[in-house]
């Protein structure tokens, strides 16, 4: 009867087996290793469900299987359900690491950055995401035979390889720099280049993150223009134009102030403009300098006194407006008209 009860306990861990070994084709994606063991375990299991029948119908002990044979096959099958048991969990973090691997690569490959893996000894492309291919032009395949360098033709491999020396001898984990990439069509457009020391398929390599900065460097452009713009007219304007920051400084004064006060324009940025104001005509300025800055200013114009380099009293009359930089930098645009004549 022991030997019944070890049959049947073999029986039923190769069949547990069996169905062990199935579940671990759903973890890792390998149908055909794992259903050729599932098999073969459930095969044993039929062999010995056969022996265990034949034994309890004709319970012949002259023919009844050996126990010392058979209670080495239930260790064995007792090790094989304990190993798939075992195993399990390892395959599932594999599938659930294989799993976020091309999910970050599906998140890399559609990223709207250029994103670019080259090796460290040639310089090679190992990997281009979508992002960079599109903008360059090229495909994949030509991306394969082309090195960094064909990219950056302000850039020689000595030149380059100064770049990389930093990151090579982990003095720094991360290198950034302005330049130029070249299209297949050969156009060029301005990037900001982030490079990283990384390993890809077992070599060294570096990620470089590139920016393309057509728009601000358009937008740049425009800002710069219009600021010429504007300071050609207030200089060849006869009115007066001080731009003061939030604390009241002259950051930018009109070369009218010499005819008008007798001073240099270069001699009033960085003053206090306060300092200028007659003493009677104080606290109206810092009313109407007050209202800029908070945007109450009603717009209406403010007459006052500022001190000529002789000494005298010139009288100004003018209207203030706030205007914003870049970096959310406030400043104050006075534009003044001298109506000293008026006044008299």
């Amino acid at each position: 009867m022991v030997v019944v009860a070890v049959l049947a306990a073999s029986v039923l861990l190769q069949l547990v087996a069996a169905v062990l070994a199935l579940r671990l084709v759903r973890l890792t994606g390998r149908v055909l290793g794992w259903v050729a063991i599932a098999a073969a375990v459930a095969l044993m299991a039929v062999r010995r469900g056969s022996t265990l029948v034949a034994l309890l119908r004709v319970p012949d002990l002259a023919s009844a299987p050996v126990l010392s044979a058979e209670l080495i096959a239930l260790l064995i099958s007792v090790l094989l359900v304990v190993g798939l048991v075992a195993i399990g969990p390892t395959f599932a973090l594999i599938g659930r690491g294989q799993e976020l691997e091309e999910s970050l690569g599906r998140v890399v490959e559609s990223s709207l950055n250029e994103l670019y893996i080259f090796a460290a000894d040639d310089l090679r492309f190992l990997r281009v995401n979508h992002g960079a291919r599109t903008n360059l032009g090229y495909s994949e395949q030509e991306l394969s035979t082309l090195t960094s360098l064909d990219l950056k033709p302000d850039f020689d491999e000595p030149r380059f390889r100064e770049v990389l020396a930093p990151l090579d001898t982990r003095r720094v984990s991360r290198v950034r720099f302005q330049t130029w990439h070249r299209r297949k069509d050969g156009s060029r457009y301005p990037v900001d280049v982030d490079l990283q020391p990384t390993r890809f398929d077992g070599r060294a390599a570096y990620v470089a993150t590139i920016l393309d900065t057509t728009h601000r460097s358009e937008s740049e452009r425009a800002l710069r223009e219009s600021e010429e713009h504007f300071r050609s007219l207030i200089e060849h304007s006869q009115d007066l134009t001080t731009v003061l920051d939030q604390q009241g400084r002259v950051v930018y004064q009109s070369p009218s102030v010499t005819r008008i006060l007798g001073r240099a324009p270069a001699d009033l940025v960085g003053t206090m403009v306060l300092a200028l104001v007659h003493p009677e005509d104080l606290a109206t300025v810092r009313e109407a300098l007050s209202g800029a800055l908070s945007g109450t200013l009603s717009g209406r114009a403010i007459v006052h006194r500022l001190q000529h380099a002789d000494g005298g009293w010139r009288s100004l009359e003018g209207v203030g407006s706030l205007r914003e930089v870049p970096g959310g930098e406030r400043q104050i645009v006075l534009n003044l008209r001298d109506i000293t004549d008026r006044e008299k």
